[in-house]
């Protein structure tokens, strides 16, 4: 299959998001095993989540270059999407610790148990029929249903509002370092929702894909910063 100007960029593009994801994931993480703070790896697997669904788009990328197949598109939503519920859970305890003084425990259960459900639900949904979650038009491009789309747009909200939350609250620290952080992250969640809406929006073009990723990839080095890499 030859990739035309706009699978390519998409493709190439969504491999580097990926990887630096990963990448970004296992740092945050890697906290966890330093200094024994179960909220890092929380938030380090929630990494990994908010950009799940491009890593379909760079499986089908290398796979098309290496043997000139994509995967089908049980996988691509198996892969991309049918664990959101999970990796925002991830988020949403990391969110409770840091921000929620009262009632944390109760919180924790009810994020766990709606969730969980939630995560049942969406893998009986691929069992029975991949089109409930959209219809996968070549190894790029996913037009989704009415009930996908507004789960994503409820989920883009979630992430946001409890994001940008959480930075407003570090904002208020009286450590400088940890003031200035909460500033990155601040505009990190908001690239990222603008990212993650212009592209889910509007046709591939290749003006689109290089907005929409130069967004995308800006709100990832304004996370590394934010969680890891500013120091004062």
């Amino acid at each position: 299959m030859n990739l035309d100007v706009v699978q390519f960029l998409q493709g190439l593009s969504s491999s580097i998001l990926v990887s630096i994801s990963v990448f970004l994931a296992l740092t945050i993480s890697y906290k966890y095993f330093q200094f024994h703070e179960k909220e890092m790896l929380f938030v380090g697997t929630s990494q990994v989540g908010i950009f799940s669904p491009w890593i379909p788009d760079a499986i089908n990328f290398v796979s098309l270059l290496i043997s000139d197949t994509v995967i089908p598109p049980f996988l691509v939503f198996l892969i991309g999407y049918t664990f959101i519920p999970t990796y925002l859970c991830f988020w949403l305890l990391a969110f409770i610790n840091f921000c929620c003084n009262k009632k944390k425990k109760a919180l924790t259960y009810f994020t766990i148990i709606i969730l969980s459900i939630t995560q049942i639900i969406f893998l009986i949904t691929l069992c029975i029929d991949t089109n409930l979650f959209g219809y996968h038009h070549g190894p790029f491009q996913i037009s989704f249903s009415l009930p996908m789309t507004l789960f994503l747009m409820s989920l883009i909200t979630l992430v946001v509002s409890t994001g940008l939350f959480f930075a407003q609250k570090g904002m208020k620290s009286q450590n400088p370092n940890v003031k200035l952080k909460s500033k990155v992250l601040f505009i990190a969640f908001i690239f990222w929702a603008l990212g993650s809406v212009i592209e889910s929006s509007f046709y591939l073009t290749p003006a689109t894909v290089l907005i929409t990723k130069s967004i995308l990839l800006s709100s990832e080095v304004e996370f590394y910063l934010g969680y890891i890499g500013i120091k004062t």
